[in-house]
């Protein structure tokens, strides 16, 4: 029988809260989940890195710029095995992007916290994918994240 491979990916905003991060990566429901697809996870000072589990493969943003990144990527080591993805690196410290082969194409995975406080980051990621990458080398292309976009719709003045 030929069986598909199905990934599950959980996006969540941590808050940067500690508690909420450990709580994710060690949730026994979490062991189904391929992939974690998180922002404003916790950081460390004093490793200067997010989180590290013993179930997961971190992926940080590749600019690195010494303040905390604001999106990561875990990856579930039971899984997938690492000869089935891989970083693509993007010049952006709040955007993480991965490749995931499961198929013939692999599925481009892009993870963005849009943080108000520096204006957009939507434009500029749309710019350097249509003159970076190859888009038709994926099957799919996933951007995930907290785009602290807001609506009258979704946040109706009081």
């Amino acid at each position: 029988m030929n069986e598909r491979k199905h990934l599950r990916i959980l996006q969540y905003n941590l808050g940067k809260s500690r508690t909420v991060t450990d709580s994710v990566l060690n949730d026994p429901t979490s062991q189904n989940t391929t992939i974690l697809v998180l922002q404003e996870q916790y950081w460390s000072r004093h490793t200067k890195s997010s989180l590290i589990h013993h179930s997961w493969t971190l992926i940080e943003p590749s600019l690195k710029t010494g303040t905390r990144p604001q999106a990561a990527i875990y990856i579930n080591k039971a899984l997938l095995p690492p000869s089935a993805f891989a970083q693509v690196l993007l010049p952006f410290s709040d955007i993480v992007a991965v490749a995931i082969t499961t198929t013939d194409k692999p599925i481009l995975i892009i993870n963005l916290y849009n943080p108000q406080r520096n204006g957009q980051l939507i434009t500029p990621l749309k710019r350097h994918l249509q003159q970076h990458l190859h888009m038709q080398e994926y099957s799919k292309v996933l951007i995930l994240g907290d785009f602290n976009l807001h609506h009258p719709l979704w946040n109706p003045p009081f």
